[in-house]
């Protein structure tokens, strides 16, 4: 059998199992099966789920992390690098001298960047900023960056941004306002914040 844990014990689980009355394991659920059902909630669903939708019709303003490290095209990638992972949200995303948005510099990709043989010095260069000689070239934050950005507007509703995020397989969205702007970012744990109702 598996214990029953409070909700206070979740944070960071990934996955949990599924069991029948019996206590019989018939499953395995993950975060984006709960996020996939999300997106698959009928617009007419308010009066059944009245809790679940309104949390929903939230915007991403109201969830969105407003501490996004951000770097110009031309800063040179040991200093990206350095805010990348100071962060959580594991992201820079790379905005012109007023502020729009260019383009999103992301972990996986520093990584992939020098294929899995320059992978180990890579890493050192991560944590050394550049010093360590076998580590693979760094160049500039415009070197790395992709330049598509998945982004909703500040006033864009959580399940636009669900769905967003669902159409795109990504984790996390930039929130730009109307004129490009980075004002923030929106990750899937703020959407399955507000499914679980908790507050944002």
């Amino acid at each position: 059998s598996f214990p029953t844990r409070r909700s206070s014990d979740l944070k960071g689980l990934k996955r949990l199992p599924v069991v029948d009355g019996s206590g019989e394991l018939i499953g395995i659920v993950s975060r984006a099966d709960i996020l996939r059902s999300a997106g698959k909630v009928p617009q007419g669903a308010a009066e059944a789920l009245p809790r679940f939708t309104a949390g929903l019709m939230q915007e991403a303003r109201d969830v969105m992390f407003t501490d996004v490290p951000t770097a110009g095209p031309d800063d040179a990638l040991p200093e990206v690098v350095a805010r990348l992972v100071a962060s959580p949200l594991r992201r820079v995303v790379v905005v012109d001298a007023a502020g729009k948005v260019m383009g999103i510099v992301l972990d996986g990709d520093l990584l992939s960047r020098c294929g899995p043989g320059r992978k180990p010095g890579l890493l050192r260069a991560l944590f050394s900023f550049g010093r360590e000689e076998d580590a693979c070239p760094l160049g500039t934050a415009r070197e790395v960056m992709l330049p598509t950005v998945h982004s909703v507007t500040e006033d864009a509703s959580l399940m636009d941004v669900l769905q967003k995020m669902l159409a795109h397989h990504v984790k996390r969205l930039v929130v730009t306002d109307d004129a490009g702007k980075l004002v923030g970012m929106v990750d899937r744990d703020a959407i399955l914040r507000v499914i679980a109702g908790h507050a944002a």
